[in-house]
């Protein structure tokens, strides 16, 4: 779950005049320095850093230039290139926040760390406690670059959607292992709303824990709508186990398994 690896690992951790830097580029993307919104010279500079944010392990200048704006390696698109990097290193701080390396260009790996995900990679390079997960998930909250719609977005985008949901998921887990049912289940909604494709083995626990806390009603509620979405963006219907299980929960009969672990034995 670690952001990919930059081909600029081997140069030095951080760099001088940093510190005030903040670049968010999930939910309402910026980029700020003492909290004070920078005014960027020319879009272009603007572009280039999402790109490259979007590329931590950097990319060839040909393939910079074709995603970004269509043009081939000509003079002209050459230039403006040189021109839109050079005002994207005065914003940054310098000429060493962007590098090249063997051709590829890319973010300084401090700059990176400046980020909303790099801050949220750094979290997630240790043990997964409950704890990690809350920060992780609020470190970098809402779409990511929600304002572009083209192609070489959505591989991060995607990327870090999946993440989120696995970290929702992970979160989920843990607060139902220490039995705290509201926290579980609120994960778990917030995963499925993420993607209602969500697994049916997330699907079958999310239908028990909305009967457990919100009752059977609220349960099928949701099974229904789940069903409905199946049928219409992918012609198909939930397996056997999952239609069996909201027959369970219709008749409230489907029970947590911790409930079901901590019930009295009858006569106690």
């Amino acid at each position: 779950m670690h952001a990919p690896t930059s081909p600029s690992a081997a140069l030095p951790a951080e760099l001088p005049g940093l510190h005030d830097l903040e670049i968010v580029t999930c939910g309402d993307p910026g980029v700020s320095r003492s909290g004070q919104a920078v005014s960027w010279p020319a879009r272009s500079a603007a572009e280039l850093l999402w790109y490259l944010h979007a590329h931590p392990q950097g990319a060839y200048r040909a393939r910079l230039l074709l995603d970004l704006w269509g043009d081939e390696e000509t003079p002209a698109a050459l230039g403006r290139f040189r021109v839109a990097l050079h005002r994207l290193r005065a914003v940054l701080g310098g000429p060493q926040t962007v590098t090249e390396t063997a051709g590829r260009y890319a973010l300084h790996p401090a700059v990176y760390a400046r980020s909303d995900v790099g801050r949220q990679a750094a979290l997630l390079t240790g043990e997964m406690s409950a704890e990690v997960c809350q920060a992780a998930l609020a470190t970098a909250q809402g779409p990511y670059l929600p304002q572009l719609e083209t192609a070489w977005v959505r591989p991060e985008r995607d990327r870090l959607a999946a993440l989120h949901q696995q970290l929702a998921l992970d979160l989920s887990w843990q607060h139902c292992s220490q039995q705290q049912c509201d926290c579980s289940l609120r994960e778990l909604l917030s995963a499925a709303e993420a993607d209602p494709l969500l697994g049916e083995n997330h699907q079958q626990r999310l239908l028990v824990c909305l009967s457990v806390q919100r009752g059977p009603v609220a349960a099928t509620d949701h099974y229904r709508r789940y069903v409905r979405y199946l049928r219409q963006e992918v012609g198909d219907g939930p397996l056997p186990e999952t239609q069996a299980l909201a027959q369970r929960v219709r008749q409230g009969e489907a029970a947590c398994h911790w409930r079901q672990v901590d019930r009295p034995k009858t006569g106690d």
